[in-house]
């Protein structure tokens, strides 16, 4: 599913229009990346959490050329389901 067919779906669920619908999902991704790039953690219950982990300082290798890199530490965004979400997932995929 797209963003164009969710945007769909939810308005017709919803009974806004589409412009509604499409302004109030872009206002729910916005804020949850505003939390995420303040180095706070997002829960949404019954669908996940969003945390923000900084990997450490780390070496490479490159066997053709036998160069030893570092690698500077990097932030990456975490999304863990809930318990509710992977138990649904794991109730559609047995049916």
């Amino acid at each position: 599913m797209n963003n164009r067919e969710y945007i769909n779906v939810l308005s017709a669920r919803t009974g806004k229009t589409k412009n509604e619908t499409t302004d109030l999902v872009a206002s729910v991704v916005k804020q949850i990346l505003d939390g995420i790039s303040s180095g706070n953690d997002v829960s949404i219950s019954g669908f996940g959490n969003f945390d923000v982990k900084v990997t450490a300082e780390r070496r490479n290798y490159n066997p053709r050329t036998n160069e030893v890199n570092v690698l500077a530490p990097r932030v990456k965004m975490n999304f863990r389901p809930s318990v509710i979400l992977k138990n649904k997932f794991r109730d559609n995929e047995n049916k």
